[in-house]
């Protein structure tokens, strides 16, 4: 793993730590309410399902004596104790041909636990639309727990990064990270409050997202 891309991972996932401690000052004693999921096209011609209100930040960094374009997207739903971030780093083809992907899986994994300050529980290695990917778990003491996936494709590193209180993940983080998709036509979606699931499907479904 170089020096460079290092510094890229570091970057992008200090902006992933603000987006996971917005979610752990949230301390409701009950269940809080289901909220909607919605597509939403993200850079690089991908769509995946979020909150319908999302923030999106544009960022510029340095990676091999030249500046690469860093995508966020953000959500943080009022009320409740999930949040969510996509991110897009436009890594120079040239330069991923040149770098072992195990190696960009294993850097990304290494800076986001170091950078959110948080124990590693689980990580898997993953393939979602042909890219090569991580899945990883990770606990922040006291504070909550992270659910990411990491992909590499040939036009970047996306990075997906679920936040939620202690248990198992609950089904919106889950729906979240399953819904990345090179997915053509998109529709509407929302979370039904009764069971939890996600209803009406995009007119061309998610493909290759890992079974659970």
């Amino acid at each position: 793993m170089n020096a460079t891309f290092s510094r890229l991972c570091l970057v992008s996932f200090l902006f992933a730590a603000a987006c996971a401690h917005d979610t752990a000052r949230s301390k409701a004693a009950v269940k809080p309410p289901s909220h909607a999921l919605v597509w939403h096209r993200v850079p690089g011609g991908f769509s995946v399902l979020l909150p319908p209100v999302v923030q999106r930040e544009d960022r510029t960094t340095a990676l091999a004596n030249r500046e690469v374009d860093v995508h966020f997207i953000k959500a943080s739903p009022p009320g409740t104790a999930e949040s969510y971030l996509v991110s897009l780093a436009e890594v120079p083809p040239d330069v991923l041909l040149a770098s072992n992907p195990a190696d960009i899986l294993q850097g990304v994994q290494q800076a986001t636990v170091r950078g959110l300050g948080a124990d590693l529980i689980d990580s898997k290695e993953i393939v979602v639309d042909e890219m090569p990917g991580r899945e990883f778990a990770a606990r922040k003491p006291g504070k909550g727990n992270i659910l990411a996936r990491v992909l590499v494709g040939s036009d970047g590193v996306y990075t997906l990064l679920g936040t939620f209180r202690f248990g198992p993940p609950p089904d919106v983080i889950l729906r979240f990270l399953d819904s990345f998709s090179t997915g053509g036509d998109m529709a509407s979606a929302t979370l039904a409050p009764d069971d939890g699931r996600v209803q009406a499907k995009p007119q061309s479904s998610p493909a290759g997202a890992p079974s659970r």
